[in-house]
């Protein structure tokens, strides 16, 4: 039952709270998926990672959403009238405090990632459904420059990086330039069999001079992938001002935060080129 448990009632909750129109696999099929019914195991109905449906689960969810416009069809054509849309207010935030939209917070993905660009060794961009910078080896170092409002308060940043189960390896992050923090290291090994965008925020602090808050990525000599592999990605850079609390987090998995300089025969020196 775990398997069917968290995903399906998250999203309920949401669409509950929003008053959206959901399908839900769970329900419609639960006779059979609780009776351990041909055709609707776990193996047969998702990918090996257990989240993402096969191609007969994909089947499955595609004979719910074709019954449910049918239904609805079905539906007007017996009542002949237009039924009126009440507006309502939108309701609070349900995972949001009140108020968290009037502090200031950007994002920069994709172009307006790339654009923050400085300085590269060993690290390219890569495009498609996952994009961003990459490397593959240790002692790789990628430089942006995040240009901090003048008129807004900065105090924290959130790095976006992909985690996977495959080749995935160690990064350090440093704050220069017009900003400070402490020294970080991301492991972007996942034991989960996805590969999906994670955030490593910190707190920073602004310098009392300048704009331009230099972030240093660099890869290290150390890997927790069964094959040993360095590939690591940066897809974003955020940052957010105005929180009362900016400790450190990352949500799957655990981010070191290091006081001390990392060996120098493991980093790429800023000025390397």
């Amino acid at each position: 039952m775990t398997l069917w448990n968290s995903t399906e009632d998250q999203i309920q909750t949401l669409v509950e709270h929003y008053g959206i129109q959901s399908i839900s696999f769970r329900n419609a099929y639960w006779v059979e998926i609780d009776a351990e019914r041909e055709g609707f195991m776990p193996d047969q109905t998702l990918m090996p990672d257990l989240i993402h449906p096969s191609k007969h689960g994909v089947k499955l969810l595609g004979d719910l959403v074709t019954r449910f416009l049918s239904d609805a069809s079905a539906f007007t054509a017996r009542h002949d009238h237009m039924h009126k849309t009440r507006s309502r207010p939108l309701p609070d935030a349900l995972y949001i405090p009140v108020g968290l939209d009037e502090q200031s917070n950007t994002c920069n993905r994709g172009n307006a990632l790339q654009d923050m660009k400085m300085h590269t060794v060993d690290w390219y961009w890569v495009d498609g459904k996952k994009p961003g910078f990459q490397t593959d080896v240790p002692g790789a170092s990628l430089v942006l420059m995040v240009m901090l409002p003048k008129d807004q308060g900065v105090d924290k940043l959130s790095l976006g990086y992909l985690a996977s189960y495959e080749n995935m390896g160690w990064a350090q992050v440093e704050c220069l330039g017009a900003c400070g923090c402490p020294v970080l290291q991301i492991d972007a090994n996942s034991t989960a069999r996805a590969s999906q965008e994670h955030f490593a925020t910190f707190a920073v602090q602004r310098q009392a001079t300048g704009d331009g808050c230099v972030l240093k990525i660099s890869t290290l000599y150390r890997s927790s992938a069964i094959n040993g592999g360095h590939k690591f990605k940066v897809s974003s850079v955020a940052w957010s001002g105005g929180s009362e609390d900016s400790e450190l987090s990352d949500g799957h998995h655990g981010v070191d935060q290091k006081q001390a300089s990392a060996k120098p025969e493991q980093l790429m020196s800023l000025g390397s080129d």
